[in-house]
């Protein structure tokens, strides 16, 4: 009787240590699916906002003599090496173009003559530029290139990809990036709205980014569309306000930090859409008129004032009764409030 005991609980002990490993072995599984589904994420949607060309201040000193002379002879590069995509002076050319300028004088300059950029382009353009692999500094380089047809088809390629075509350190997505360069090409996106139309979505920077290229080519489709993803993040928002308790103060919308730069991204999509927007600018304007927590730390969405004078209408006046758009830095160029 006492052998059999042993036996029983040997067998017990051992099918305990199986299902402890089981357990171990579950458990690292899933944790590395976390990790890798965190890591895909970091690389989608991780990167912060990005803000459109008309976001960007036109503040500038004009170039000094110095500054110039540099940047003629850095076009002169040129002469120096055949014109072929991977040499070292239209690499350096492209760098120096794109961000190198930047610091290689001081603070506050505005950007080299508009004439190296057009010439840059008849460079870089029919060599397929840009394409992989490009840094996101020097694809900064198209907010300063003419926009052309065969440009747009060149950044059509990096937007919509099949795969993330990741950049730097982080890893993170160059086609959201891509796609609000493509729509800053005009007339010449055109072709991609209809495909950017039916990718619009508020949880992801492809979707907002497809928002905002959407906005620049069919605005008058895009503009419903976006309002309902921010109806559909307002809603969410809303929802979770219910579920967090301790939030003093009235009525508060609450954004999670990624839902925040969602909200922005599809704020500045909005606002692209120009004068087709106002009419669907109603969800925008109920952001003004609640406290909002992004992050779920009291925060006002002073990012949101300048989408809203831009849209203009309700929803400028919706902003114009918000103090935190009345500062100074915020406060819009034309008057309207």
């Amino acid at each position: 009787m006492r052998e059999r005991f042993r036996k029983v609980a040997r067998a017990g002990c051992l099918v305990l240590l199986i299902a402890a490993g089981c357990a171990v072995l579950w458990g690292v599984l899933e944790l590395r699916k976390h990790q890798r589904r965190d890591a895909a994420d970091r690389t989608l949607n991780g990167e912060g906002v990005i803000s459109p060309s008309w976001r960007v201040s036109g503040d500038c000193r004009p170039r000094t003599t110095a500054e110039r002379s540099r940047d003629e002879a850095v076009a002169d590069l040129l002469h120096h090496f055949d014109h072929q995509r991977v040499n070292p002076g239209l690499g350096y050319k492209e760098q120096y173009f794109a961000w190198r300028w930047r610091i290689a004088g001081s603070s506050g300059s505005c950007s080299p003559s508009p004439e190296h950029y057009r010439r840059l382009a008849g460079v870089l353009v029919p060599l397929g530029w840009p394409k992989l692999p490009t840094d996101r500094s020097d694809l900064e380089l198209t907010r300063r290139l003419p926009p052309s047809p065969a440009l747009a088809r060149n950044l059509a390629e990096l937007a919509f990809a099949s795969h993330p075509l990741p950049f730097g350190p982080l890893e993170y997505d160059n086609r959201p990036f891509a796609r609000i360069m493509l729509a800053e090409q005009g007339r010449f996106a055109r072709p991609w709205g209809r495909r950017a139309l039916t990718e619009i979505a508020p949880d992801t920077k492809l979707g907002t980014s497809a928002a905002t290229l959407a906005a620049a080519t069919v605005p008058q489709q895009a503009a419903p569309r976006i309002a309902a993803a921010l109806t559909a993040m307002t809603q969410e928002a809303d929802r979770r306000r219910k579920r967090i308790e301790g939030l003093k103060g009235g009525p508060h919308i609450v954004y999670q930090l990624r839902d925040g730069e969602r909200l922005f991204e599809l704020a500045d999509a909005l606002a692209t859409a120009g004068p087709a927007a106002e009419p669907h600018a109603e969800p925008l304007g109920q952001t003004f008129g609640s406290g909002s927590h992004f992050g779920l730390l009291p925060a006002e969405p002073t990012y949101l004032c300048a989408a809203a004078d831009r849209i203009g209408g309700r929803a400028a006046v919706a902003a114009s009764r918000a103090s935190f758009c009345r500062t100074p830095a915020l406060a819009p160029a034309n008057g309207a409030r």
